[in-house]
Order: structure tokens, then sequence, then C-alpha cells
């Protein structure tokens, strides 16, 4: 299955105006995922949320969480001041 098929599986909506973020909503909560080269950013307002979605990409695909970034210019661009983690994605050998 593709990225894209699988984050819609798990409630995202593919952002009209830019075909590399997907956005997430379930009442005051939000979660913001972003695709960056072979990187992907999940930035929420939410931990649990984020948390369900790390544990459903770890189980489709092979990745690795390193942890906090420090700075990402989509950000900046969207004037968000949610915290942020990033996951590395590793191609299956």
């Amino acid at each position: 299955m593709t990225f894209h098929k699988t984050i819609l599986e798990l409630g995202y909506d593919l952002n009209r105006f830019n075909h590399y973020v997907y956005i997430r909503k379930e009442d005051d909560k939000i979660t913001i995922l972003s695709l960056y080269a072979d990187d992907i950013l999940l930035v929420r307002n939410h931990l649990e949320m984020i948390n369900r979605t790390k544990s459903y990409l770890i189980s489709h695909f092979e990745i690795k969480d390193i942890g906090g970034a420090s700075y990402y210019p989509v950000l900046r661009c969207l004037g968000l001041g949610l915290r942020d983690v990033m996951i590395r994605s590793r191609k299956a050998s």
C-alpha cells in the first residue's frame, strides 16, 4: 500500500494547496503531517494523536523516530508554534 493511501486510512486529509501536507482534526485536536524528501514531520497540539500516528506508520513502514526537529522552514511559513516530532523513513531492504 502506498504512503498516501495508508495515511488517508488513518483519517488524514490531503491539503488541497500543498500535496506534501496532510491534516487530521478531531474536535480541538489537530495533527499536521508534512513530507520533505525522505523525512516526515509531525506537528501537533495533542500528544495522543501524534503517538497514534507514529504507531500506525511504524506498523506499516520501516521508519525510525529521530526525535524533535530543531528547525523546519515550513513551520515559520505557516506561523505555527506547535511542538513537533520528526520521523525518518527507511526503505525496506
